[in-house]
């Protein structure tokens, strides 16, 4: 069985990599976010390209307004990490989640292009 995601870290040393391989649901960003912490804590690494593009999310609004507002506050996962989530082009199915995070005080960002992503991952690495 195939795990649900992949956690490695970028080439630079500069931020993580989370490949996401299954529909995101509530529990699979909860899974997200709790693992790319985790490995953060352990590899000092805080910053995370999160790779949705072969996926799409497929939970309601309001579960994704719930999972910004209430569930990661409660989960305490890092506000300060930036978080480039790269989407496909013509994937749109993100983007009330990424701002709901957003306007919940989370340093989330949507791409499509992946160098513009590790540009931004990049330019200035969290302590």
């Amino acid at each position: 069985m195939r795990m649900s995601l992949d956690i490695s870290i970028s080439e630079s040393r500069k931020f993580l990599i989370c490949t996401v391989h299954v529909p995101v649901t509530t529990e699979i960003a909860k899974q997200i976010a709790l693992e790319t912490d985790r490995f953060a804590v352990s590899s000092g690494i805080r910053n995370r390209l999160i790779d949705v593009r072969n996926v799409q999310n497929v939970e309601s609004v309001i579960r994704n307004y719930d999972l910004a507002y209430k569930d990661f506050g409660e989960m305490k996962i890092d506000r300060t990490a930036r978080a480039a989530v790269l989407t496909a082009l013509d994937d749109s199915s993100h983007d009330f989640a990424i701002l709901a995070l957003q306007n919940a005080g989370y340093n989330a960002r949507r791409f499509t292009d992946e160098q513009a992503a590790i540009d931004w991952l990049e330019e200035h690495v969290s302590d």
